[in-house]
Parts: C-alpha cells; structure tokens; sequence
C-alpha cells in the first residue's frame, strides 16, 4: 500500500517566527516517524524550511485570506488534485503544525477505518452537522469531493461546509445516521 499524508491549514506571516518553528518542527518528526510517506504539505505566507521534510509543497507566498479560518480548502483541494495525480487511493489530512508522535500514522488510521468510507477524530458532532477537519482518513476521491470549493461558501466556518459535502456522499436520511454508519 502507497501511504500519502497532506499536511495544511497554516498561513504564517513575516515575523510569525513562532509559527515558521513550530512547522519546521512538526515537519521534522512527520517524516520521523513516517519514513515511507509520500507527505505533501500546503500552506501560504511565509514558507517554512522544510524541503528536506516532504516531498511536495503548495506554499503561495501570498497569503489566501478566503482560505483562514473556513478549512482552508482551496489549498487542501490543489494538495488533493496532485494526490490523484500521483495515483495515491487514499490519504492522511492532519495539520502541518502537529505532532502525531505515533510510527506509521497513516497504517494505524487505515486499521482504524474498518468498513467506514472516513476516520474523523475532532470537532464533529452527531447532533450538529459539523465534521472535524484537521484530521481525516479517507480514499483521496471522497475527500476532494468533500473539500471541494465550489460548493464550499458561503461558510462562517469550514466545518459546516465539510460536513454538507460529506452528508451528500451518504445514503442515511439523518446526519446523526450518517455520522455513526460512516464516520
């Protein structure tokens, strides 16, 4: 199995050294610990010295101000796109600013995902239509049709439009069903 992890959801700004650190460290140990990923990495702003670290990069200097704080699922969705390309069937999505201090994250989360078509692990409710978005495992066909942009906005938050794409992907007449038959 190919394993391919994307990492998103960070802009960094000039002078937000902080946040240039803290990527440039979590990106160390994704690699660290995932020794056979294929980890691609979007984000905008200033960019981070993490080449050695991953294997592609989506980093725009200008900052997206559409993408923050809404899932930032332009970038995920151009991370997504190159994925197919490279013929990868599923993938990994957490942020680029963490550390998952676990060997071969992306095997543990396919063990995880026994016959569900999303392993989901934050930030979703069952009886509000929100779905967490800073970590998922899915095939890389269902997440770019979840992140898709085009029926993304208006959104005050990117988890109501994740969940709306999601929920359209399921047979179940509730979002509480959908939820608990394939999340």
């Amino acid at each position: 199995m190919k394993e391919c992890i994307l990492l998103s959801h960070v802009f960094i700004r000039n002078g937000e050294k902080d946040k240039l650190d803290k990527v440039e460290f979590a990106l160390e140990h994704w690699r660290k610990f995932n020794p056979k990923a294929h980890i691609v990495v979007t984000g905008h702003g200033v960019k981070p010295n993490i080449e050695k670290y991953c294997d592609h990069i989506i980093w725009p200097a200008e900052i997206i101000k559409k993408d923050i704080n809404v899932g930032h699922p332009y970038l995920v969705s151009l991370g997504l796109e190159y994925i197919k390309k490279k013929g990868y069937e599923y993938v990994l999505k957490s942020r680029c600013d963490t550390v998952h201090n676990l060997k071969n994250i992306f095997v543990f989360a396919q063990q995880q995902l026994d016959n569900k078509k999303m392993l989901v692990t934050q930030s979703t409710s069952l009886t509000q239509q929100v779905l967490g978005d800073l970590f998922l495992f899915s095939k890389v066909d269902l997440m770019k049709t979840i992140f898709n942009v085009n029926n993304w906005y208006p959104t005050k938050t990117g988890l109501t439009s994740l969940a709306k794409n999601f929920y359209k992907q399921c047979e179940q007449s509730s979002w509480q069903d959908a939820c608990i038959q394939n999340l």
